[in-house]
């Protein structure tokens, strides 16, 4: 699996994946190095003090890296950020799913909205798609430091509209692997570099 997000090929049955956990191909490659993928992001590419719980704080925070990493729109798309913008993607939609419930779809018709790009369907009762990839895009266009703010608060709003109450949000603890593991802080780091 390459270090980037799907829309660079086809999924190998030529078809619209429109499931979660659809087919096979690049789409369920991507689903399933979700975890190590989110794992790397926070040991490796974020700082020791990023808070990742999958809250709106963190989303917050979140924007403030990635304002300060894309000076403007078209530096999102630098082939030296596919890792990050990978990662950073993977992390809005999956905060966006542990809060208010869906699941990652992927399109391969080219005449399908995000065709070619992971994108996510929250269980607010809109169906409405959101492609994690164009949000970062978008917030390092407009720059106005609460865009994934503005759309977990929209997100919230809807899903109380359609289901009558606020969900409780899954927490990191909730997720497998090494998403549960605390982050080292920089005395044990060294420790384990002996």
């Amino acid at each position: 699996m390459t270090n980037s997000t799907p829309g660079q090929g086809q999924a190998s049955d030529g078809g619209c994946q429109d499931a979660p956990l659809a087919g096979h191909g690049v789409f369920q490659e991507w689903l399933e190095a979700m975890h190590p993928r989110l794992a790397g992001l926070a040991d490796f590419l974020l700082p020791r003090d990023f808070p990742f719980d999958y809250s709106r704080g963190s989303l917050a925070r979140l924007e403030e890296i990635l304002l300060d990493t894309f000076a403007e729109r078209r530096s999102v798309y630098a082939v030296n950020h596919r890792d990050f913008l990978d990662r950073c993607a993977r992390y809005i939609g999956e905060t966006l799913i542990r809060n208010f419930g869906g699941e990652w779809r992927y399109h391969t018709d080219r005449d399908a909205i995000f065709a070619g790009v992971p994108h996510l369907v929250n269980d607010d009762g809109t169906d409405v798609p959101v492609a994690p990839l164009y949000l970062v895009a978008s917030l390092a266009s407009r720059r106005t430091g609460h865009e994934l703010t503005s759309v977990f608060d929209g997100t919230a709003q809807q899903y109380v509209s359609h289901h009558g109450k606020q969900r409780v949000p899954a927490t990191a603890a909730a997720s497998p692997g090494q998403l549960n593991e605390p982050k080292l802080n920089d005395a044990e780091a060294l420790f384990l570099e002996r």
